[in-house]
């Protein structure tokens, strides 16, 4: 009966850790060779200043969309990313505390465009929903980059 059992719970550790990951989509990248930093919050940090769940790396490629496996649990997130021109690992800002980089905001559930606020930032991820994009958007002051 044991080895009955040991034998299902492989079979069905096997078959859960066997799901392909959650997946990245970004698109409107025009800065190849740039890196991508990513920050992924869940949704119970309910603040853009909480620690990141996950935080990635991305070196972009030459093509304008790609995608980046998400090593993420089911439930509910909000990403932010921006693309490192300036190669310090800091999003850079102007005067105004506005984005100088390309950068880019999940977009929440129900809402068609992304918004700064963390709320309105917050989707799901789950085997019907198992992908999300991002679309990076360049300020004026990166646009020739």
């Amino acid at each position: 009966m044991r080895t009955v059992l040991l034998l299902i719970l492989l079979v069905f550790a096997r078959v859960s850790g066997a799901s392909e990951p959650y997946q990245l989509t970004v698109e409107g990248n025009r800065s190849p060779g740039a890196d991508l930093y990513v920050a992924v919050y869940p949704e119970r940090a309910r603040s853009w200043d909480a620690e990141p769940l996950v935080q990635l790396r991305h070196v972009l490629p030459e093509s304008s969309v790609f995608t980046i496996d998400l090593p993420l649990d089911p439930g509910a997130y909000a990403i932010r990313a921006f693309v490192d021109l300036s190669g310090d690992g800091e999003l850079a800002t102007g005067e105004r505390g506005r984005p100088i980089e390309p950068f880019a905001i999940s977009v929440g559930e129900g809402r068609r465009q992304p918004s700064m606020h963390f709320r309105r930032s917050v989707f799901l991820l789950s085997d019907d929903q198992p992908e999300v994009t991002l679309t990076l958007r360049y300020p004026e002051a990166a646009s020739n980059h």
